[in-house]
């Protein structure tokens, strides 16, 4: 996003959960007044169907947490969004 490092994305497993993380790095915050945040997990044996969404619109917050998919028995990954360009993790089973 315009040559500097703009976001990262993770997977996190906790207390039987995944749980899709988005954390927006100082250096876009410094140069952007707002933004648009979203991530999710996707359990790719149900069709890459999407579980854990959270959006945020016009925020200045850095992070965002999806809530709790209970998707920890599948293959899945974690996929988030800085306005409209996104990212994935790679798959975790």
């Amino acid at each position: 996003m315009g040559g500097i490092q703009a976001a990262s994305v993770k997977q996190y497993y906790g207390c039987g959960y995944n749980y899709a993380y988005i954390y927006v790095w100082q250096q876009y915050r410094d140069t952007h007044s707002s933004w648009d945040l979203y991530v999710k997990i996707v359990n790719e044996a149900d069709s890459g169907t999407d579980y854990g969404q959270a959006t945020l619109n016009n925020t200045t917050r850095s992070e965002l947490w999806g809530p709790a998919a209970n998707t920890a028995a599948y293959c899945t990954h974690a996929t988030g969004y800085l306005n409209s360009t996104g990212g994935s993790t790679s798959s975790v089973c």
